[in-house]
């Protein structure tokens, strides 16, 4: 038996220990030494209680600190606070002396206080140097780096707080995305912000189930493919024919229902969840056991989580973070090459904005000024730049675009005027079941030609031997009848050579029939006038309501408020909304019926504007 012993052993012992990890705190066997004798330590202590006591400290701005010295029972003048002598040592003998703060993996929690040791990064420098760029104003990309640095290190055991500045993020924001990058790029506890009340607030939100990693979502399998594969734990599994009664595509016309829901308008959807969704979706890959998962956000098993959309687009309807996180796995990227690509993005953007560029040199009213600010939040909340610029490219396939076009002999409509409910910012289809049918068949239309000719990647590439090779890799598992199929092939003349990644076959290689443009097939407000009052009348109580708890809170003004708000109701407010709704309701009813996009057709170069020239790295 060989037993190593000194130095060597001891390397060999750090080596595998912990893979690399290094303990998760140090434990002080020792006693601590004493600068300074307890006879000047007194003498401090009685000096800093004098002025404690006789000079004071202000506490500006912080009515509620101001308090909370009064409670405790200081002298409070103003804003001057003064402390009783021995105050202050009897009010800290009341935080613990020492305390356990919890890392997302369990094996790396730590103790504060005691006899515990924790080494953690620095806090707060304002500038970074490396050797390429020199020494500069810190960004987040420097924050991940720093903290990814000190997750690799044995020798910490923190993951610290404001490593630096990340000063390319807004200040409003900045916290958000620093505890975010402590969430995603470690395992171990970090200091959240500390600034102010809601900041620290922000900090402990982020880490319950409601804002992590964007984890709140529906996911759904087939098991026609590969019945004997398992699913993933969170996946509801859809068997081969929907049963009624199945619970898995209950969840499924729930969760399809939850992505219309609406603020006021529309009706919110629930959905119910077990708690080990959360745990299996937030892992952590780079663990030395390989992956781990979060510990149990809610040790009650037999309970689980009642979720409720109420908005399906409104505020979040950019699903990227964690779209992208699946694209770039675990090695950080993801390949856009046609020969390379696995993993993409299919962007389905229902009602594109491609409206006339260019600059707009006539002055704005202020009000015309904040509907344009408006429309433009609404539709960069909707797609990344850089997303549709890839999905426009000829050379990237791991970005998909879908949008609405409408071909005739006569002309071809692209973007919102394809659609028969654009009108009335894309609400226009909820009055009239004959636009919903248009745009569901020409939905069926347009997607079976993008799955034909645009969903597709390269096939064959000739070698100097003049012979030819799969493309893409995924062709190379295709069995020979398939790969001898020409009908696989995208019929678009700017996509030769290319397969479709997803073979029409059977009745789905059949197009769907083209739907008629549904002129005159709505008969104008008169026909949902009665709705529209009833449905005004419902809603009305709580709008005023909530517009009176917002401007007053409560009491009296708050009183006052909603009866002025009821007034006005009544008097004036009523009779001129349902005027609006009702020159609305006409002037889109005659944009139909006249079919206005055909005068935008010619301007097929507003294609330009989804894509631009900007490029970004593998992501």
């Amino acid at each position: 038996m060989n037993i190593r012993s000194g130095r060597s052993a001891r390397q060999a012992q750090r080596a595998t220990k912990g893979g690399g990890m290094g303990r998760p705190y140090i434990v002080r066997n020792i006693p601590t030494y004493d600068v300074m004798s307890e006879e000047n330590l007194l003498r401090i202590e009685g000096t800093a209680d004098r002025i404690l006591a006789e000079v004071g400290i202000e506490f500006r701005d912080d009515a509620v600190a101001l308090d909370h010295w009064r409670k405790a029972g200081a002298d409070v003048q103003g804003l001057l606070v003064k402390f009783p002598p021995g105050m202050l040592r009897e009010v800290l003998k009341t935080a613990p002396a020492q305390f356990m703060q919890h890392a997302r993996n369990p094996a790396q929690s730590i103790v504060i206080g005691g006899k515990s040791v924790v080494f953690s990064p620095a806090y707060g420098s304002p500038f970074v140097m490396d050797l390429d760029r020199g020494r500069r104003f810190g960004t987040l990309e420097d924050f991940q780096n720093f903290i990814k640095l000190a997750q690799s290190s044995p020798h910490f055991h923190h993951s610290g707080g404001t490593i630096c500045e990340p000063t390319d993020i807004p200040v409003n924001k900045r916290h958000l995305d620093m505890v975010m990058a402590h969430i995603t790029c470690s395992d171990r506890a970090f200091m959240g912000s500390v600034t102010s009340e809601s900041r620290a607030e922000d900090s402990i939100d982020m880490q319950s189930h409601e804002m992590v990693l964007h984890r709140d979502y529906n996911a759904f399998m087939r098991e026609i493919f590969n019945p004997a594969a398992a699913p993933p734990p969170d996946h509801d599994c859809l068997c081969e024919r929907n049963q009624p009664d199945d619970p898995a595509w209950k969840n499924l016309g729930v969760a399809a229902l939850m992505t219309i829901a609406f603020p006021v308008a529309l009706a919110p959807r629930y959905i119910d969840r077990p708690f080990t969704d959360y745990e299996y979706r937030f892992a952590f890959p780079f663990a030395p056991e390989g992956v781990s998962y979060a510990p149990p956000l809610n040790p009650d098993k037999t309970t689980g989580y009642h979720a409720a959309a109420i908005d399906g687009g409104l505020v979040d309807n950019e699903p990227f973070g964690l779209a992208h996180d699946v694209l770039a796995g675990t090695e950080g990227h993801n390949a856009r090459q046609g020969a390379l690509a696995k993993r993409a993005i299919v962007l389905i953007d229902p009602f594109p904005n491609l409206g006339p560029t260019g600059s707009n040199k006539e002055p704005l009213p202020l009000l015309g000024l904040f509907g344009k600010i408006w429309n433009a939040l609404i539709l960069q909340n909707r797609f990344k730049p850089i997303d549709i610029t890839l999905a426009a490219s000829d050379t990237v396939y791991s970005r998909f675009m879908i949008a609405p076009v409408r071909r005739t002999v006569e002309k071809t409509v692209r973007g919102n005027w394809a659609l028969a409910s654009h009108p009335l910012n894309s609400f226009f289809g909820y009055f009239s079941g004959h636009y919903r049918h248009h745009d569901f068949m020409l939905g069926r239309h347009n997607c079976h030609a993008f799955l034909r000719d645009w969903f597709v990647l390269p096939s064959e590439q000739p070698v100097a031997q003049g012979e030819a090779v799969p493309g893409n890799t995924l062709f190379a598992q295709w069995p020979k009848p398939a790969m001898q199929n020409q009908d696989y092939f995208s019929t678009s003349q700017l996509r030769p050579g290319h397969r479709q990644i997803i073979p029409l076959t059977g009745t789905a290689a059949n197009a769907p029939q083209k739907p008629e443009w549904p002129r005159a097939k709505f008969s104008g407000y008169g026909e949902i006038a009665e709705k529209a009052e009833k449905r005004l009348r419902k809603i009305a109580p709580q709008l005023l309501a909530q517009v009176a708890d917002a401007v007053a809170g409560s009491g009296v003004t708050r009183w006052l408020v909603y009866l002025a708000l009821k007034l006005w109701w009544w008097f004036s407010g009523r009779r001129n909304i349902l005027r609006l709704l009702q020159s609305s309701v006409e002037a889109a009813t005659a944009a139909i019926d006249n079919d206005a996009g055909a005068e935008r057709s010619p301007k097929t170069a507003a294609r330009v504007a989804v894509a631009a020239t900007a490029r970004a790295p593998d992501t």
